[in-house]
């Protein structure tokens, strides 16, 4: 294929040369020209060098001098030339809530109940919903809905035809609870690489009054809810005692077939001066990418006594399984 103009003529150019002119380059068109020209560049190492040279490191002293002019490259495109410049920097672009992309992600719910043992009901990889025309009847019920995959008895859930029929008999929501102890959690997994990370735990003590109450009251309406609330945001928010958030978790079911509809959810501050505000999607989207990555950097694990115990072969084999259930509150 015969070479065109202007490629001979950027051949032709020194090396040196052709990096001082890459300095007028943003960060995109500088990647594109790298594909396209890094043939010509003759003697590139010399040339990289020399060029990094005079460049400040910083903290940034381990990386090769290809990638440290990458990221000034990348910095120098930030950084204003001009008073105007100033105002764009300034000007800090936020979505709307509703445009936050989720897709990237599939959330797991599971419920679980010990009336006849630890037993537990899984809706796997579902995706979060917050447009609030897609969340359609449930719009004005929470933040975002994530909606069950499966299909007719893959939905069911023997906890909630519990909870439908123990209001139908007239039962405390107390009672209910210590027969039943139900739990629910959250987890989210990424698609792009499997990373998986728990996202919120609700305890039996969550379980809201109200709604019970409501659902007890009406014994007409198809569709019930059991709401979970002030759950543990386990996402590493960096709460304070000042300055805290939980989760919701209303999980709507058909009351004469205990089907999940759709788990309708949201995070919102516990403080009393904020409450009822809610945390930005943007901001939940972001947690849930750093507690990601970290879930996937090679870290050691924290043994328990039982654990050490365990591997060193300490441990009575018939009481393992027992204690090491015990161990993370399963029993």
């Amino acid at each position: 294929m015969a070479q065109q103009p202007s490629a001979a003529s950027w051949v032709k150019l020194p090396a040196a040369v052709v990096l001082v002119a890459c300095e007028f380059l943003d960060a995109a068109s500088l990647g594109r020209l790298e594909i396209c020209g890094k043939s010509s560049l003759g003697d590139k190492t010399r040339a990289w060098s020399e060029k990094a040279a005079g460049v400040a490191r910083g903290t940034l002293a381990q990386l090769s001098n290809k990638r440290l002019l990458a990221a000034q490259a990348r910095v120098q495109e930030l950084i204003p030339s001009s008073a105007g410049g100033v105002v764009g920097f300034a000007h800090n672009v936020r979505r709307w809530s509703e445009e936050v992309p989720f897709d990237e992600f599939a959330f797991t719910v599971v419920l679980s109940s010990e009336s006849d043992g630890f037993q537990t009901t899984v809706f796997p990889f579902m995706r979060l919903v917050a447009d609030r025309n897609e969340m359609g009847a449930y719009n004005n019920v929470a933040s975002f809905v994530l909606f069950p995959s499966g299909q007719g008895a893959d939905n069911m859930s023997p906890l909630m035809r519990r909870a439908s029929l123990a209001c139908a008999e007239g039962t405390q929501l107390d009672t209910f609870k210590d027969a039943h102890m139900p739990r629910a959690y959250m987890i989210c997994t990424r698609k792009a690489d499997g990373a998986a990370v728990k996202v919120a735990f609700w305890d039996t003590d969550d379980v809201d009054e109200d709604d019970w109450a409501a659902m007890a009251y009406d014994q007409n309406s198809s569709e019930c809810t059991v709401r979970f609330d002030y759950g543990e945001l386990m996402i590493g928010h960096g709460s304070s005692q000042d300055y805290q958030y939980h989760m919701t978790l209303n999980i709507m079911f058909d009351r004469p077939t205990g089907q999940v509809l759709a788990f309708c959810s949201g995070i919102y501050h516990s403080t009393p001066d904020l409450s009822g505000s809610n945390m930005s999607n943007e901001m939940f989207l972001a947690l849930l990418h750093a507690r990601l990555d970290e879930s996937m950097r090679a870290r050691p694990l924290p043994v328990s006594e039982v654990g050490r115990r365990i591997l060193n072969h300490e441990h009575p084999t018939s009481q393992t399984a027992a204690d090491v259930a015990n161990s993370y509150g399963v029993m």
